[in-house]
């Protein structure tokens, strides 16, 4: 193994492909033996070979001890170990390395289909109007507005966050604080039974070649990372599964949490909306903070006002013009079209309020805020 090792550095750096080869060799006698698994063991303490930061991270994930070993597409795995078989390694490569370990979705009759389209679009560029939460299916629409806000303010932090690896898949990076982690995802997202996408992007056929897919896939991610365990906290939100981000499951994230994870600046986040704290949030977005704001939900928090504001719904400001006594402009995170509300109602996704309706509709703000980590 070290003189195969040796070879495959021989370009000057240890590739995705040459680890891929590695894991081929180590698999060709069908066990992981005692010399092998040392030899793994050595190659990630250490990225002695110059391999990029995110197969590095990728390998020692395969290799080395994560919570999200345990499983592999709903059934029992556990760590790699010496005398572990070579379908073992091979299920570890596939869920690290080919994202094939997809979230458990949240109803049997949504199935993994193949998603046409690409990253960013045919122009590729990047806009808070390419997204589409996938609500109700998924009550996870702080998410989609966490990447909103990104996507309005630093679209280039959305662009950095994917790595194509040139075979359908894409390795994305996240942050846990100042720490990077990574997952791969495939192409394949959940859809119903006329191959409509269920969850991010939700109605878009997957065989449209003009899907956006970078929502789709980034929420995905999440719902992977979950597993390993670093997500911030939530009842239940430690297994590959979209309900580890399901608000319904009482693991909704906060939005500003989502920004931390797409950007890795921290964040202040469940702030108040009151005229006391209206010149802290205007400074915030006035000094290019990332601010999103979530509306009252009746009757625990306060009244709606505004027949076009959605109930607790998270949104995204575009624009704020301080004329006249000021006005917000919002998108909700469900996106630019008409969404139904949970009470009836059918909302714009973008709405213009004055500085007295902002106030008597929203009921929280999260910011990040200027110093890192």
């Amino acid at each position: 193994m070290r003189t195969s090792v040796r070879a495959f550095a021989l370009d000057g750096q240890f590739s995705r492909q040459d680890v891929m080869n590695l894991f081929a060799q180590v698999n060709a006698d069908g066990v992981v033996s005692e010399n092998e698994y040392a030899d793994l063991q050595n190659l990630a303490q250490s990225n002695w070979l110059r391999m990029p930061d995110h197969i590095f991270q990728l390998y020692g994930s395969v290799v080395q001890t994560d919570m999200a070993n345990l499983h592999f597409q709903g059934e029992e795995l556990g760590q790699l170990q010496a005398g572990s078989s070579a379908e073992h390694l091979d299920k570890l490569l596939k869920k690290w390395f080919m994202g094939q370990d997809h979230p458990e979705t949240t109803n049997a009759s949504f199935t993994y289909q193949y998603a046409q389209g690409t990253l960013f679009g045919s122009k590729n560029l990047i806009s808070p109007m390419d997204i589409r939460a996938g609500f109700p299916n998924l009550r996870n629409t702080n998410i989609f507005a966490g990447m909103m806000t990104v996507a309005q303010n630093d679209p280039n932090a959305i662009r950095n966050l994917f790595i194509s690896n040139g075979d359908g898949t894409f390795t994305v990076k996240l942050f846990d604080g100042p720490q990077v982690k990574f997952v791969t995802v495939d192409r394949y997202l959940p859809a119903d039974a006329q191959g409509k996408l269920v969850y991010g992007q939700q109605g878009a056929t997957v065989n449209n070649t003009s899907n956006i897919l970078w929502p789709a896939l980034l929420e995905k991610a999440i719902a992977q990372a979950a597993e390993s365990g670093w997500l911030p906290a939530k009842a239940s939100n430690t297994s590959n599964a979209y309900s580890s981000i399901d608000g319904s499951k009482s693991n909704s994230l906060w939005a500003g949490q989502v920004v931390s994870m797409l950007t890795g600046r921290d964040a202040s986040v469940g702030n108040q909306v009151t005229t006391g704290t209206l010149s802290d949030l205007l400074e915030a977005y006035q000094s290019k903070e990332l601010v999103t704001v979530t509306s009252n939900y009746p009757p625990n928090y306060g009244t709606l006002a505004h027949a076009n504001v959605a109930t607790g719904r998270c949104y995204t400001i575009l624009s704020y013009i301080p004329a006249k006594g000021g006005s917000f402009k919002l998108i909700a995170a469900t996106g630019s079209g008409t969404a139904k509300d949970v009470d009836g109602r059918t909302v714009p996704g973008i709405i213009t309020l004055t500085t007295a309706e902002f106030l008597a509709n929203m009921q929280f703000y999260d910011t990040t805020v200027s110093n890192m980590w």
